[in-house]
């Protein structure tokens, strides 16, 4: 019995691998650091830029608004003036407002003076502290609120009650000749006055000259 022929030729299909001999490569010297006498890698020397814009551009960028403001230069009783103060141009009190109090501060030949007016504000909600070469004030606000409402038809009422508290802070400086340790304070008819002796400090600040 023969084998019955497919009706369509068979395929054959050859691979031929084909083997190719490595090109010579030329030898390329390592372009890391050399190795020093200790054993340790030594650095690479530093790149050089020049001109990196090409011509017409600076070497070096110069940004178009200033790095650092220089502090403003305000006239002064016994240090910076605060930007709501009034007066002191010529070396005179200097009047100025913070956390709703009126607050003077000046200076003789003995001391630096501050006066803090009260109001009606309670003495024990304002306190005052050297703190480094100068003096923290610290204001305490509360505030209380109370309602009272009464129903439409009169059957009833409703109370409520509120409380807030916050505290300012401010610093103001005291020039090098303050006596900070000999500090005086006192509270008189609603006002706190503050005394800081002068010393006699070499490179002191100077008081104004008064006309």
């Amino acid at each position: 019995m023969k084998p019955a022929r497919l009706p369509f030729p068979s395929l054959l299909a050859a691979t031929a691998l084909v083997v190719t001999a490595p090109a010579a490569v030329a030898w390329t010297p390592s372009n890391q650091p050399p190795i020093g006498a200790d054993g340790q890698l030594t650095a690479p020397p530093l790149p050089v830029y020049h001109a990196p814009y090409g011509q017409g551009y600076p070497e070096r960028y110069t940004p178009p608004y200033p790095q650092r403001l220089a502090p403003p230069a305000y006239p002064t009783a016994f240090g910076p003036m605060p930007p709501d103060a009034a007066g002191g141009a010529d070396g005179g009190p200097v009047s100025f407002q913070f956390g709703g109090l009126q607050m003077i501060q000046g200076r003789s030949d003995e001391a630096y003076t501050l006066d803090i007016d009260l109001g009606d504000m309670d003495p024990a909600q304002v306190r005052i502290a050297p703190l480094g070469q100068g003096l923290m004030i610290a204001v305490e606000r509360t505030a209380e609120q109370r309602r009272e409402e009464t129903f439409d038809d009169g059957r009833g009422y409703v109370r409520s009650f509120s409380y807030s508290s916050g505290q300012r802070r401010q610093r103001l400086p005291v020039p090098p000749d303050g006596d900070l340790s000999a500090m005086q304070q006192a509270l008189d008819n609603g006002h706190i006055h503050i005394r800081i002796p002068r010393l006699s400090t070499p490179g002191a600040e100077a008081p104004a000259a008064r006309p």
